[in-house]
């Protein structure tokens, strides 16, 4: 139960959608990419669209510390190959962290696929937890002594607070959209 507890966290981290109890979303809040004036690309990639999308953060006074994305996206991005066939910036034998443009990628199925979010996660977004996670358990819920049945309730207690939205930026991750 913890294990959903935190999947559906995470899922409120990213997107939720700041009306009723949950929490606004890095996601939705952040600002939508678009193509920073004077940023020079011929023939943009997938690749050349997440540069541009660290220099917007970058022209809004912050420092891209991160990028999320589907792990699908993020398994095509790491088998990108030069015209040899070797990897471009991967590497099959590597047992670290993924990096693209030297910020951390973290690949999560929250993330829609073909959608992106670079941001400045270290110093324009905290979690605040209120009360930690919790487990209740009851047997005394409408029959279920009669049934012998156990009820239990997971919950937990947190706020999202995004002091710069504009230090993150959302968008496709499909070129020419």
């Amino acid at each position: 139960m913890m294990h959903g507890l935190k999947l559906k966290e995470e899922l409120q981290l990213l997107l939720g959608s700041g009306t009723g109890n949950n929490l606004e979303g890095l996601y939705t809040a952040a600002s939508a990419y678009s193509q920073p004036a004077g940023a020079v690309v011929d023939g943009e990639t997938m690749l050349d669209r997440l540069r541009l999308m660290l220099l917007q953060v970058e022209l809004a006074e912050a420092f891209a510390t991160g990028i999320v994305m589907n792990p699908v996206n993020w398994a095509n991005a790491e088998m990108l190959k030069d015209a040899n066939k070797q990897y471009l910036f991967s590497n099959p034998q590597a047992t670290t962290t993924g990096r693209i443009w030297g910020r951390d990628v973290v690949a999560t199925q929250s993330m829609p696929q073909g959608e992106t979010l670079v941001g400045d996660f270290a110093t324009h977004a905290q979690l605040l937890d209120r009360e930690d996670a919790s487990v209740a358990i009851s047997f005394e819920n409408k029959d279920n002594f009669e049934r012998n049945l156990a009820t239990l309730r997971v919950e937990e207690r947190a706020v999202l607070a995004i002091y710069r939205p504009e230090a993150f930026v959302k968008g496709s991750l499909i070129v020419g959209s």
